[in-house]
């Protein structure tokens, strides 16, 4: 894909900050010979209520891949339009200990093939940890749950997972 944008960046006040990005998005398909063209939007609003903690929401549209392929049609599905309502919670609870709280909304229109104006949902929050030990590694933990409901059989789902882990930067 290729993106076509104009936008701007604002600052209300030092707490309160402003995105947009909007044009256009051309998708490529090398393999079936295919251009597609479709609007791209991003705008959000951030407000760091102390420093280290924000609280981020937004919505996207755009044009984006999915695994659905061959779904009873010669002509693939390559992919769908969807609209995404994001948000983040950020709070440093120490200055060791950090957490956020991420959630999104989505909802995708499958172009084209077998599953061509079939949509779905997507739900997926997560709760994250994470501990600095040093400057280069932190000890991480957390709990995802994603709920996918389609309008193709057999693909809805919820989903719950926890991790826990060291990561090492540098």
């Amino acid at each position: 894909s290729h993106y076509i944008y104009a936008g701007a960046d604002h600052s209300f006040n030092p707490q309160l900050n402003a995105s947009v990005r909007a044009g256009a998005q051309i998708t490529e398909y090398d393999n079936v010979d295919d251009t597609q063209v479709s609007p791209y939007a991003d705008g959000s609003l951030t407000w760091t209520y102390n420093p280290g903690n924000f609280v981020q929401l937004g919505v996207r549209h755009t044009r984006m891949a999915t695994d659905v392929a061959f779904i009873s049609a010669v002509t693939p599905t390559l992919d769908k339009e969807a609209t995404t309502i994001y948000s983040t919670i950020n709070h440093r609870i120490t200055p060791k200990l950090n957490g956020n709280v991420v959630g999104q909304l989505q909802h995708g229109t499958f172009q084209a093939g077998g599953a061509d104006n079939q949509s779905e949902n997507l739900f997926l929050i997560g709760f994250n940890l994470s501990y600095e030990i040093n400057k280069f590694l932190s000890a991480d933990a957390g709990y995802n749950f994603d709920r996918l409901d389609s309008d193709i059989v057999d693909r809805s789902f919820s989903r719950n997972r926890v991790y826990l882990g060291i990561r090492a930067t540098y």
